[in-house]
């Protein structure tokens, strides 16, 4: 509509995204206006892209993507800005909702993470850029890619899979919990990619044991299960969220 602000992503020359994600994308889309899918309690969580295509002139990929006013979670202070439940609510909400539209997103972490509205939290998964179309339980390989940070431990090695993403939710909500990214340095810098990979390929998550909320900290434990197959999904998250204790591979 008239005043609608839009943001224009341009990725490296020669970069593309997955074309089967776009389109499932714009098959979500249908007839729907901005509005109505910012309105829709599934879609919201997701990021509306107006149109995208090749810049021929440089060889350029770009989105044409809804401007979000409420800024990322990589902002300061914005992983704590609501109580830890809420914030893990909003993350399963956004994450299980690009799951079932688009496929695997890749790189969730806060600065991927648009907040959308105060209210609830709502939360939207931006940047389709590593995202890929996945069927039920599958898994395919690529070169790595992604964010070391939040990066589940076969991810780094090229394996991509829904369960990777859940991990990235895990980690961000033992971030929020603990204040600090588990895996920070005494002075508050982050070790390096390899340094990261290298340590999570051989032990578990430091630090939950100091999450004070066992609640918060058995969620942690269930979405940071170094085994893929034992990690917890939208399944085990949602029983969590009624009460139950699912049983976490944390330790295994």
């Amino acid at each position: 509509g008239a005043g609608a602000r839009f943001v224009v992503k341009q990725y490296a020359p020669g970069w593309r995204a997955d074309e089967e994600v776009l389109g499932r994308l714009r098959a979500a889309r249908g007839a729907m206006t901005r509005q109505e899918w910012g309105s829709d309690p599934r879609l919201r969580s997701v990021l509306w892209l107006q149109e995208w295509g090749v810049d021929p002139a440089w060889d350029m990929f770009f989105e044409v993507q809804e401007f979000i006013p409420g800024g990322t979670l990589e902002q300061s202070g914005a992983l704590q800005a609501w109580p830890v439940r809420d914030l893990a609510a909003a993350l399963t909400a956004s994450v299980s909702a690009f799951h079932d539209v688009a496929g695997a997103h890749r790189d969730v972490k806060p600065a991927n993470v648009l907040t959308r509205s105060v209210d609830g939290p709502v939360l939207v998964l931006a940047d389709v850029g590593l995202a890929r179309v996945l069927g039920d339980g599958s898994k395919r390989f690529s070169r790595r890619e992604g964010t070391a940070a939040y990066q589940a431990p076969e991810a780094a090695l090229g394996e991509v899979s829904r369960p990777g993403d859940w991990w990235s939710v895990g980690m961000m909500i033992a971030e929020a919990a603990l204040g600090s990214h588990p895996m920070a340095l005494q002075d508050g810098g982050m070790p390096s990619a390899q340094v990261i990979a290298t340590d999570l390929a051989q032990r578990n998550v430091p630090h939950l044991d100091r999450i004070a909320d066992e609640r918060v900290r058995l969620l942690c434990q269930g979405l940071l299960a170094r085994d893929a197959d034992l990690r917890w999904g939208a399944e085990q998250v949602a029983q969590w969220a009624a009460g139950g204790s699912p049983a976490t591979g944390f330790g295994e």
